[in-house]
């Protein structure tokens, strides 16, 4: 599937609203690319295959902007998206956006914290996490919500030993395990890791 054109239609969409509304200190178009796009894409390699049977469900906690959820959707519409953020001003632009490319999505308006008291929950096959809190908070917010042999992914700095040290008490506590600690490299300067969760 060719989804460079919707990628390009969603980036332009973001950095439209940035200029009322703050969803990205990014702004240069090609930054915006590999920083955003790319970055979020990174993760195709490691999410589960489609699934004949049944609708693969995608939880993508702390959304802001869309990211990494968006994209993707975009390049795997079999998937079912559900984006979270405690900020409803992000969410009604990702609504609106959304809608613009005709792409379908659930919302969700809470901290991530909250959401299993505020509905009960179907578990999600993948959740994903960028740049939204410590892996062992991470963890305790993604692992209730994520379905026998599920996958988390948390992306994080180059830097997680010491984070998934701290992270264990809570990996034991919700029954999780670490399956994979994978290295994204965007461009020689630009690197980071994604921590693959299992349970």
């Amino acid at each position: 599937m060719d989804y460079d054109a919707p990628l390009a239609a969603f980036q332009a969409l973001v950095l439209e609203a940035n200029q009322y509304l703050n969803l990205t200190a990014i702004t240069d178009p090609q930054d915006f690319a590999v920083k955003h796009i790319a970055d979020s894409l990174s993760l195709l390699p490691h999410l589960p295959p489609p699934c004949e049977s049944r609708t693969l469900r995608l939880l993508d906690l702390g959304t802001g902007a869309g990211f990494p959820g968006v994209p993707i959707k975009i390049a795997r519409p079999d998937i079912q998206l559900t984006l979270l953020d405690s900020t409803r001003k992000k969410l009604t632009f990702l609504e609106t956006a959304l809608a613009k490319l005709h792409i379908e999505a659930h919302f969700i308006h809470a901290r991530a914290e909250e959401l299993p008291r505020l509905q009960k929950i179907d578990p999600y096959d993948i959740i994903t996490a960028r740049a939204v809190a410590p892996l062992k908070k991470l963890i305790t917010y993604a692992l209730p919500l994520l379905a026998p042999s599920g996958t988390f992914l948390a992306m994080k700095s180059r830097e997680v030993a010491q984070e998934i040290t701290e992270a264990q008490p809570a990996l034991k506590k919700h029954g999780g395990k670490v399956a994979e600690i994978i290295p994204v490299v965007l461009t020689p300067e630009l690197t980071h890791t994604v921590v693959k969760i299992k349970r």
